[in-house]
């Protein structure tokens, strides 16, 4: 299952900054997302077994433990992605390369 999870920042820009390198190093191979162009929170697509997972993947983030959250929401995601053609695409764990791999037809 695909997990989007969305997060505003507390503003504490000094704290945030001293965290982004855990909090990128975590997520590292784990999911894609960024921040938002403002700096003021991020956006993180990831895949889990289960809403649980995603919970407990979340908790583990840097910014959470060090309660850096303004707040968050956390949502179940159908993405769909589209060749030329029109043919769906999806995306499967590797799980020889730890990462996730487009797979068109």
């Amino acid at each position: 299952m695909r997990f989007v999870h969305v997060y505003p920042m507390k503003p504490e820009p000094d704290r945030v900054r001293a965290v982004a390198p855990r909090h990128a190093a975590y997520w590292h191979g784990l999911g894609l997302g960024g921040p938002f162009d403002d700096r003021s929170g991020g956006l993180i697509s990831f895949e889990a077994d289960s809403r649980e997972e995603a919970e407990r993947l979340i908790a583990a983030d840097p910014f959470v433990r060090e309660e850096l959250l303004a707040s968050s929401s956390t949502e179940r995601w159908l993405a769909v992605s589209r060749r030329r053609t029109g043919a769906p695409a999806t995306w499967r764990r590797a799980p020889d390369l730890g990462v996730l791999v487009r797979v068109i037809r």
